[in-house]
């Protein structure tokens, strides 16, 4: 991290009902240092208006917060607060500092973000920072302005009294006469007929004397869409409309939808991230941006009342170009409108583009989710695994069970042996040891391993159990059942499908009671980490096959990633066998594009190694094509986390030397062993860079 910028993030909450899509319980406190609630109004008089913040809600928030050792302040104002300009003229400014401070100590706040958008004052604005400095100089003062305002005029001496000055450098949606359309929160590449870049604005501002250490960058995660004729960056926007204006980035159909569930991977829709340098522009940048477009118009009643035929957002491929690009320029960090836009599922607290900012400005992985208990057994009909000795303070725990003996993943997809199969089982709880209350039922099971995330609060929970009412066949197995406390949000959590060199190595490799290794390792050199980890390995399967739509009656990879809504992330290990089979480059690529599209539309993270240097003729032959496909994916999609080069860490070897079992699979020894250390390493590098 070039320099050493002081990362200050807030969340925004609009009001309580946002709960449901992020409940504040489930926020990652340690990526963030500041959580600004949103909002109170002023009134004319200089009094505030009464907020859904006021009372239990506000104080329930901010001792969560203050304990994991965030500030929290006040949004005061907003776009709808008519009454900011009355309220801090000079009659009336005395009265509004007292009513701020009052409100900070009803709440126990830490200060207040000065929101002033309407109508805006720029001797009064900077009067009220002035005024309130000089009367509580212990407050922290923030205030967000719009970066097209010339920022000698108000920014710079804001900053003057204020702690942080951000930038609301999002939301951009220029139309008429002379404009051309233009991204949401382009990084670069703005130009004369679309003006606006956040490193343009992050110049300008420094040079008008705002000090980079009190600059923050504004991350939008939500998305503005516009209808035909526009379906890109740079074309006329006469006779265009904004479809919306916010849409959230991660929110499911069921409330109300968002980017990935209303327009990403849809039919018609074409995604692309433009880290190309626009044309006509000045300076000739990129502006690391992602798109959705369509030239027949994407219709989803859910999320717009006419058809779409652009999308333009943040995803965390943009959010990490500007992640480097704040600290190679030494700002002092962003803010975001509004954290919650950006969650995916409210029962995990799955944020991926919060992850993303913790990542680039903190070089912080995933929140840890310790793990509680252990335990491992024998899983037959009638069987159960009992993990005790839990603290009846757990909050949410992330469930996780996993049969170490069954070759395949899923025996609906490819039956290689059952031994200990669960095809019914019930995940239960209880605080007793023999009151038992049913978590999970589950029957008609093909799947290996399992996972549930759910909430212990108040529960008072002590035990909880795998209880096996029947297997497939009639073999026995061996069983593991972990338990791990995820107290703000399940991020550290992975599914590692592939084909058998998967199954081989993260499995049979173990040759043992069933060890997890990839969790195991990564704890090993980070001991505050504690990943979940499932393996989906399934012997003989190609790239087509998680696409296929049988036993399911959707896409397979559907399924398994609607069965492990904890996981973030979502290894795709698929070729050996592609080419080894002669399938073309070209349809392997096409079939993990779709893959990576549907992780991606899940809320997941892909990670894609490169394919395995077996001694295979025909691997030798076909895959360095299929591998060179691989790294455009890489960049057509640069969100994708790129898993270990397996190609070179397999070339020249065979089972001569021991590496190599045969043609295709490495050694259990040391070809696996080398295999999970190339997977720790990758990982720990691209996740765990401090930890």
């Amino acid at each position: 991290m070039a320099g050493s910028p002081v990362t200050k993030l807030h969340r925004r909450l609009k009001t309580s009902w946002e709960e449901s899509a992020y409940p504040t319980n489930r926020i990652d406190y340690s990526a963030i240092t500041h959580l600004t609630l949103s909002h109170w109004l002023t009134n004319a008089n200089g009094s505030i208006q009464t907020s859904d913040w006021d009372g239990s809600s506000c104080t329930s928030v901010v001792n969560a917060a203050h304990a994991a050792g965030v500030k929290v302040i006040m949004m005061l104002g907003g776009s709808d607060d008519s009454n900011f300009g009355t309220a801090a003229n000079p009659t009336n400014v005395a009265n509004l500092v007292v009513s701020i401070a009052s409100k900070i100590t009803a709440c126990n706040l830490d200060g207040v973000d000065l929101d002033w958008e309407t109508n805006i004052n720029n001797t009064n604005f900077i009067a009220l920072a002035s005024a309130l400095r000089i009367a509580h100089p212990g407050f922290i003062i923030t205030a967000p302005v719009d970066p097209t305002v010339n920022p000698a005029s108000l920014a710079a001496s804001l900053a003057t009294y204020c702690d942080h000055v951000s930038m609301m450098s999002y939301g951009n949606a220029n139309t008429g006469g002379g404009w051309q359309s233009w991204y949401f929160s382009a990084l670069s590449g703005d130009g004369t007929t679309h003006p606006d870049s956040v490193s343009k604005f992050v110049s300008s501002w420094i040079g008008a004397g705002v000090p980079a250490s009190k600059l923050g960058i504004g991350l939008g995660f939500y998305a503005v869409g516009w209808t035909s004729p526009v379906t890109g960056a740079l074309q006329s926007t006469a006779g265009t409309q904004i479809a919306f204006g916010e849409i959230p980035y991660g929110w499911p159909l069921s409330l109300g939808g968002g980017v990935l569930s209303c327009y990403y991977n849809q039919s018609g829709g074409k995604y692309a991230f433009d880290a190309s340098p626009a044309l006509n522009t000045e300076p000739s940048t990129p502006p690391a941006q992602p798109q959705i477009s369509s030239t027949s118009g994407l219709t989803n009643s859910t999320c717009s009342s006419s058809p779409v035929s652009w999308v333009t957002f943040e995803d965390e491929a943009s959010i990490g170009a500007k992640m480097n690009y704040a600290n190679a320029n030494s700002v002092g960090g962003v803010i975001i409108w509004l954290l919650q836009e950006g969650a995916t599922d409210p029962n995990t607290g799955r944020n991926p583009l919060l992850d993303k900012v913790k990542l680039g400005l903190l070089q912080q992985g995933p929140a840890p989710d310790p793990q509680v208990a252990s335990v491992n057994g024998t899983l037959q009909g009638g069987s159960t695994l009992v993990a005790t000795g839990l603290s009846t303070s757990l909050g949410q725990v992330d469930i996780r069970w996993w049969n170490g003996t069954t070759t395949s993943f899923d025996a609906g997809v490819g039956d290689y042996g059952d031994y200990g199969l669960p095809s019914e089982y019930y995940i239960e709880a209880s605080t007793n040891g023999s009151t038992w209350v049913s978590l999970q039922h589950v029957t008609s099971n093909t799947i290996n391993a399992g996972q549930l995330a759910t909430d212990f609060t108040g529960k008072g929970y002590t035990q909880v159990r795998l209880r096996v009412v029947s297997i497939v066949g009639s073999n026995a197995g061996q069983g593991l059942l972990t338990v791990n406390s995820a107290p703000n949000n399940i991020a550290d959590s992975y599914l590692l499908m592939g084909d058998s060199i998967t199954s081989n190595c993260w499995e049979a490799a173990t040759n043992a009671f069933p060890t997890e290794q990839l969790g195991t390792q990564i704890h090993a050199a980070k001991s505050t980490r504690f990943p979940i980890v499932t393996m989906a390995g399934i012997p003989g399967l190609t790239s087509a096959s998680p696409l296929a739509t049988t036993p399911y009656s959707k896409p397979v990879i559907q399924q398994w990633l609607s069965n492990f809504p904890a996981v973030k992330f979502v290894g795709l290990s698929y070729g050996t066998n592609d080419a080894n089979g002669g399938i073309s480059a070209a349809t392997y690529c096409s079939n993990m594009q779709s893959m990576v599209q549907y992780v991606i539309a899940a809320g997941k993270t892909p990670i894609i190694p490169t394919i395995v240097a077996s001694p295979s003729s025909a691997v030798q032959s076909n895959a360095p094509a299929m591998n060179a496909c691989l790294a455009t994916l890489k960049q057509n999609y640069p969100a994708i986390i790129s898993g270990p080069d397996l190609w070179s860490l397999f070339s020249g070897h065979s089972t001569s030397d021991g590496w190599f079992l045969d043609d295709l699979h490495p050694s259990l020894g040391t070809g696996c062993t080398a295999l999970q250390n190339a997977w720790t390493n990758a990982m720990i590098s691209a996740e765990y860079p401090q930890q």
